[in-house]
Formats: structure tokens, sequence, C-alpha cells
């Protein structure tokens, strides 16, 4: 198997001054954001991918960057961490997905295996933290006598994925219709459930659970929440977007361990007025609480396309998103919000420190992780016309003051 590596090493100047420093990665022009994962061992060792299959890793915090790449060009791709320091990445090429490997700090990519999954449309890549496990959920269409979409879970080690185990008990139809399904989102519990959300247009988020690490799923979906705008929610300057609710897991030692938490994009305010929604639940998914809007502004305006961190060594929960409070047209911000008392209430603060030029429709992205009081937010940004790939790196100490604890200091070699 071939490696590849390709270093540009470089030092990131202060875009301006703000309360949390931005960077820009050495992104080509078109690059999306796609996905960040920390280091289990290394807090200051985080990668983040893009849409072209090219990784920028740093080894210092975000002080410098360098990039690497897969080897192989793919319409999407995304990273995560697994327990023993090392990095699992998944590209999508078509119908093939490609499992890649990398020891820290992430500078050479290893091909672990590729296969085939017939009728692909979607699919949610997680590592299970615990236990050092992988799993993916798959949106897969089916064309028979009807045109249909499901659910499928497959777990492995990256080399070869098991059978796919129906997780959907009604399927979806293809077209752009209520009962159509779109993109999925999967999580590990803290033993051995296995948790799979989706968004079936007409108006509902739901789930299915395995307690049994995936063999076994309920007969009948458990209804999580409704939901209002559908899958293809019209976002001015967005496109190519897939609302799909993201589904987190409390790891923490701390009263919430082991609860649920999903976060989506909601029009029930009004078709000008898309929010951040947000929901959990305490015991394994049969009740939820009543949804709260993580965006705690009254502007009235767009927030939309959340990603969901929850920090296993803390307990407090992030929701990171776009955000037109600020604007009257589709000049846009990137905002996080922070919970400290298990997504009863958040907390808003700004992170990006220039806005973005959301003028024309194309594709944008953004994502989360946190570990050890160490938050890192990615997102895709526009200035001067051109596309970037954004980082910011934050210390839970600077994000939440309302902590009084000395995590969240990042890690020296």
């Amino acid at each position: 198997m071939k490696r590849f590596f390709i270093s540009i090493l470089i030092s990131i100047p202060c875009i301006s001054v703000a309360q949390f420093k931005n960077v820009e990665l050495p992104a080509s022009d078109g690059e999306v954001s796609s996905g960040v994962a920390i280091s289990q061992k290394e807090t200051s060792n985080i990668i983040i991918s893009s849409s072209s299959g090219k990784m920028y890793f740093t080894e210092d915090g975000g002080t410098s960057w360098s990039s690497s790449s897969l080897g192989k060009a793919g319409n999407s791709s995304t990273v995560a961490a697994d327990k023993k320091g090392d990095f699992y990445a998944i590209s999508q090429d078509g119908e093939q997905l490609t499992t890649y490997k990398a020891k820290a700090p992430g500078q050479e990519w290893a091909e672990e295996g590729a296969q085939n999954f017939a009728g692909i449309t979607d699919f949610c890549f997680v590592s299970h933290l615990d236990k050092g496990d992988l799993g993916l959920t798959v949106l897969q269409g089916k064309k028979d006598s009807e045109c249909t979409t499901s659910v499928k879970y497959y777990d492995g080690n990256g080399k070869k994925w098991s059978d796919p185990l129906e997780v959907t008990s009604v399927k979806g139809e293809c077209a752009e219709v209520e009962s159509s399904i779109k993109g999925s989102s999967l999580a590990y519990g803290t033993e051995d459930q296995v948790y799979a959300v989706w968004l079936k247009n007409g108006g509902k988020i739901w789930l299915d659970r395995s307690y049994d690490k995936g063999k076994t799923w309920l007969r009948n979906d458990i209804s999580a929440t409704d939901q209002v705008g559908g899958s293809d929610l019209k976002i001015d300057g967005v496109s190519n977007w897939t609302n799909t609710p993201v589904l987190k897991v409390d790891r923490s030692i701390t009263q919430y361990r082991g609860s649920l938490y999903m976060a989506w994009t909601d029009m029930r305010g009004g078709a000008d007025n898309a929010d951040v929604y947000f929901i959990s639940t305490r015991n394994k998914g049969d009740y939820w609480s009543v949804p709260v809007i993580v965006n705690t502004d009254q502007s009235g305006k767009h927030q939309f396309m959340p990603a969901v961190a929850s920090d296993a060594t803390t307990g407090v929960i992030y929701v990171l998103f776009y955000d037109r409070r600020n604007s009257d047209d589709t000049t846009t911000d990137v905002y996080i919000g922070y919970s400290i008392d298990g997504g009863n209430s958040f907390t808003n603060k700004k992170v990006s420190e220039k806005p973005i030029d959301m003028s024309n429709d194309q594709s944008f992205g953004l994502d989360l992780a946190a570990h050890e009081g160490v938050i890192v937010a990615t997102w895709t940004g526009i200035s001067d016309g051109k596309t970037k790939i954004m980082a910011s790196v934050m210390t839970q100490q600077e994000l939440v003051p309302e902590i009084k604890t000395d995590s969240g200091k990042k890690k020296k070699k």
C-alpha cells in the first residue's frame, strides 16, 4: 500500500483582533471543510479534513499547520480519532468508500481497504472511543418495484466492513416527497449501545438503537421529535446541503453520562427564520426533552447547519453553527453555543472574525470537536471571492468562564 505525504509548513498570520483567533488553512479555492478530530493522546495534535481528500494537521495546538493527502480524490471525506492516538479517514468516490489510517501526527496515510455500497447517497462515520470499534451508517437506495431508501449499519476495522444491518423499520422513497429519507447520524453509547437518527421528510426525526453492538435493532423506530422544513431547507446562498440531525452521546463522568444529545435546523419560526434546535434524553431515547433553541438571538434571521461536540472529560456541550443575526442579507458569521447544564440552556459567542459572503450558491461545511478542555471549530469561509477553510482552536478556560478549572490547557510535548 502506498503512502502519501505533502508537507506545507506555514506560519498562520492573525487575520484580525477578535475574541478567538481564526486561522486560514493552506487549502485550494473550492475546498470545503468536512471534518475535524483531536488526538485522544495529545490534544495539540489536530486533523481537519477537506472535501477534496486533503488533510490538514497541527502538532502545536494550531500555531502552525501542515497538509497531507489521502492520495485519492473523492467527492467527500471525513476524519475520526481512536483511543490509541491514531486517526482514520473515509473518502467517498461514487459508490465506493475507502478507509485510510494514519499514525500521529497525520502526515502519512495508508489505505486500509475499499468497499462498494450499492445505491449510497450519504454516510456517517464514527469511532468508538472506549472500545476501538469503527462504525458506519449508510443511506442506500434500491430500485425494485418502487425506489426506496433505508439506513443501514456496518461495523468493522477499516479494512473490511460487516454485512449490512437494516436500521430503518419503515423505508423511505427516493423521490422528493414526504416519505423520503436524507442522511443519518450515528453515535456509540457508553457500553454496547449503538444509536442512529435520521430525518424523514414529513415532519419527524426518528431514532433506532441496538444494545448488542449493532447486531440487532428495534422492531419499531422511535419518533424522537417533530421537525419543520424537511431535509432540503432553502437557505439563500447555500447549495448541496442536506439538513441532517446530529447525534452525540455524553461520555463524561458527570450526572449527564449516557445522555443523548441531538441538534438540527428547523423552520418552525418561519421560512426566513431558521433556528438551531436541541433536545436530550436521559433514558436511551425513550423520552426526549422539550426542544430548546441554541441560538439566543431575537433577530428573526437564519441560524443553520449545526455541528455538536460533548467533551467527555468536562461534560460541557458545544454547538457550532452558521449565523446571520448581524446581517440583513446573506452575509454570515459563525457562532458557538455552549451548555453546562446538560443542554437545558445555551450561551452564545461569536467565533468567526470576518463575515462570510454567501451571495453565490455553493457548498459549505463546518465541524466541531472537543477533548480535555480543547475545542476546535472548522468551517468553510469566503473572502475576496475565494473559498477558504478556516479553523479556531479554543480552550474551555477562554470559552466557558463559568467553570473554574485547570482543564483546557494545551498539552505540550
